[in-house]
């Protein structure tokens, strides 16, 4: 079983027990402070056992906050990054995802190198690495299916996860890998109804497959473009909809990030928070989601 700690400021942090240790120990892994959890504290379940190699022990005694002991529920984390064309340092990738240890990871402008990279941790999936700006992939922990969404002028890819092979999965759950036009690409009328187009695309596919999900991935619109708010109607934002919004691009690789422009929509499932994690190389934060499923 993993558990899972909400910290004050919404972070995640996920640790490991066991059968035995239900009532009797939680180890905790806290990212945050060595001198103890002070608010918010959920336990989320998982089929699985991951641990951090720092993680620091505390018993059930020892919590501050007993109030909030436990919430239990089945969590799914996606990560999503745009890798800037293989400009994304594979060391620092590599330590990020092991960090953040997700259960799917979609990429955006992915090459050989950082694809590697991926395929290193998460062995399922599809993964396409390319030179150009349309390397994609989506790498997961069990198998899943992966299909091209086939998108206009664009790559988009959709994952399924079945109960079968996923053990916390009550009911199968698509994840959509997807990368819109750039706005700024000229001529701009043309690059305003591609993206148009693969939005109503992406909401076709959405609809004929009939099943919960998530759309994620680089959308080249902040939340004050039109087109996001064509994304809006195919399902809830969940940086949004948890209070946990945080940019994620910028024009320069250091720095603070400017715009808000990757973004998961949800569809018939539960976001719990997001964050994001740097990697040098790249203008793009990852950005991370946890779900209930």
């Amino acid at each position: 079983m993993v558990g899972r700690i909400l910290s004050q400021d919404s972070t995640a942090y996920r640790t490991r027990l066991s059968p035995d240790d239900i009532g009797v120990s939680l180890r905790v892994l806290s990212a945050g402070s060595r001198n103890g959890l002070r608010t918010n504290l959920f336990v989320l379940s998982a089929a699985d056992c991951r641990c951090a190699p720092d993680a620091l022990r505390l018993s059930v005694e020892n919590v501050p906050i007993l109030d909030s002991l436990p919430v239990l529920m089945s969590c799914l984390r996606i990560l999503s990054i745009n890798l800037l064309v293989d400009r994304a340092d594979p060391s620092a990738l590599r330590k990020m995802i092991r960090e953040a240890d997700p259960d799917v990871v979609c990429t955006q402008e992915m090459g050989p190198v950082t694809a590697g990279v991926v395929a290193g941790i998460l062995p399922f999936g599809r993964l396409d690495p390319r030179e150009d700006l349309f390397g994609m992939g989506i790498a997961a922990r069990y198998p899943a299916t992966v299909d091209s969404l086939g998108l206009e002028a664009r790559s988009g890819w959709v994952a399924r996860l079945e109960p079968d092979s996923w053990p916390d999965l009550t009911q199968p759950l698509d994840v959509f890998n997807v990368h819109l036009t750039n706005p700024v690409d000229f001529p701009w009328r043309v690059s305003r109804d591609e993206r148009r187009g693969q939005i109503a695309q992406i909401a076709t596919v959405v609809g004929q497959r009939d099943c919960a999900g998530v759309v994620i991935g680089d959308m080249n619109a902040s939340p004050s473009w039109p087109e996001y708010k064509l994304l809006s109607e195919i399902g809830c934002d969940a940086a949004r909809v948890t209070g946990t919004e945080r940019r994620t691009w910028s024009h320069f690789l250091s720095g603070p990030r400017l715009l808000r422009i990757d973004h998961a929509f949800m569809i018939g499932v539960r976001p719990i928070t997001t964050s994001v994690a740097r990697v040098r190389g790249t203008d793009h934060r990852a950005l991370i989601v946890d779900i209930e499923v």
